[in-house]
């Protein structure tokens, strides 16, 4: 027996020293200027903007991390996290465990910090890499079910509706958060896609973009509370897919600007001398407009999808029609190369997104012409998309919701024959056929009519109104 107990406890001392011969380092949190070129390599500082599918114009509009600011933010990261670390430990001696949190938990203090992720994987080494800055292991979101292939019935809820929600309190959100929900599970819809990044802003703590007024009522200022966990979790006990819907590059108005911490990217190119290697005004509108061509802007809004993606459970990630704000030439751009941005974004947020939950979808709703050539119009003018590249090749969509917007008798753009013209073009497999309509401008039986007509459609799997505030006077079951 003892010769036994000797050979144990040899084997147990090696295991030990070869253990401790094995140490490993500590992540690279080394700060980036904004001023130095993106690489693959060095693009991973926490960096720091969104519109809608064609707002009526009346509606249009209703009323960013210096380098220098990341230590800090880390520190509070890591600090946070060890306390929770130690809460939880000391919880579970006494308590079960529990299923993995849907999101971040609220806290009851206010919170500018960052959200936390674990170290995200890099993505192909030809996209722009996702970043690992923010990496102090969050709760894991609960496991998304498989994408099923049921019709989509979808309503935005956009940033127009939540003007009404501005300087709401926990409860008080809650409770416009329920009745609209309610309301939309009461019409028979299964789906909502929220926008939570409409001007370069955040509906959720991040470590990329500061807070959005439409929260708190001033921008940059934060709540107490996580709005976007609170609608994640008030969707899917009612049985609703959610999409986060974020608009990659239009940002914040001067005065806008003027109340945003400088430790978000968006600010620190906003103060920056060579400010317009970042951003620009487009034509009369008061808004900066992100540069699309810039690595470190695409690299951005890369890091801000992954982080809802990773620290999140939602059902989907979705861009609008929003992509150049106007001639390409503005931007300094060839109509070429403007295309080519956009696809090496829409590549990079894809493989972004899969990369942390291949589960979570990503879908664009672009404007819905077809030139007479049979391409995508926004295909052939300023917006520099690719939608015929993006519908028929892998790696770059799980849906495409075109905005066909028009009556049935349209003289350009006829309902029935814009939507086939749609399904001719959308071939790569996997990739769905969703269709944008318009109750905001047309009557409740034309949408009804159309509604029918998809749903009797074999090639198209759903649609999305326009918007929460237009479904009133809509009989959809």
């Amino acid at each position: 027996m003892k010769p036994l107990i000797q050979r144990t406890a040899v084997f147990m001392m090696s295991c030990v020293l070869l253990l401790s011969l094995a140490g490993c380092g500590e992540p690279d949190l080394s700060p980036v200027s904004a001023s130095e070129p993106a690489s693959s390599a060095s693009s991973s500082r926490p960096v720091s903007s969104e519109p809608l599918p064609e707002y009526p114009s009346s509606e249009e509009e209703l009323d960013t991390a210096p380098s220098s600011k990341l230590e800090e933010l880390v520190s509070s990261i890591q600090e946070t996290n060890q306390s929770s670390k130690e809460a939880s430990s000391e919880a579970s001696s006494s308590e079960p465990a529990s299923a993995p949190a849907s999101s971040q938990e609220s806290s009851s203090e206010t919170s500018s910090a960052p959200a936390s992720s674990e170290e995200l994987p890099p993505p192909s080494s030809s996209e722009p890499e996702v970043s690992s800055e923010v990496s102090s292991e969050p709760s894991e979101p609960e496991e998304l079910p498989e994408p099923d292939a049921h019709e989509m019935k979808a309503v935005w809820l956009s940033f127009l509706e939540f003007q009404a929600f501005k300087g709401s309190s926990e409860s008080g959100f809650q409770s416009k958060i329920d009745t609209i929900f309610d309301t939309i599970q009461a019409k028979g819809l299964n789906t909502v896609i929220v926008q939570v990044r409409p001007h370069g802003d955040s509906f959720y703590p991040s470590a990329y973009y500061p807070w959005s007024k439409c929260i708190s009522g001033t921008m940059g200022a934060a709540v107490d509370y996580d709005p976007l966990e609170m609608m994640v979790e008030a969707a899917h006990r009612r049985g609703l897919q959610i999409h986060a819907w974020i608009n990659p590059y239009r940002t914040m108005t001067d005065e806008e600007f003027a109340t945003v911490d400088s430790s978000y990217p968006v600010k620190e190119w906003y103060e920056a001398p060579n400010r317009e290697d970042y951003m620009v005004k487009v034509g009369t509108d008061s808004r900066w407009w992100l540069q699309p061509g810039n690595p470190e802007v695409q690299q951005l809004i890369i890091n801000g999808a992954v982080e809802i993606a990773k620290n999140y459970s939602v059902d989907g990630i979705h861009l609008d029609d929003y992509f150049y704000g106007t001639q390409v030439s503005a931007y300094g751009d060839s109509p070429a190369q403007a295309k080519e941005n956009t696809s090496a974004l829409v590549r990079g947020l894809y493989s972004g997104i899969k990369s942390v939950n291949s589960r979570v979808q990503f879908g664009i709703s672009p404007a819905g012409g077809i030139a007479k050539n049979g391409l995508p119009s926004s295909d052939q003018g300023y917006l520099s998309t690719d939608l015929a590249r993006w519908c028929s090749e892998p790696g770059y969509l799980d849906y495409v919701m075109p905005q066909i917007y028009w009556e049935y008798n349209h003289a350009t753009q006829p309902f029935l024959s814009t939507m086939t013209k749609w399904s001719e073009l959308v071939t790569a497999p996997g990739v769905q056929l969703y269709i944008g309509l318009a109750p905001y401008k047309l009557s409740a039986g034309e949408i009804e009519a159309q509604v029918e007509d998809i749903a009797a459609n074999a090639s198209v799997s759903g649609y999305c109104l326009f918007r929460y505030d237009h479904i009133g006077g809509l009989s959809l079951e």
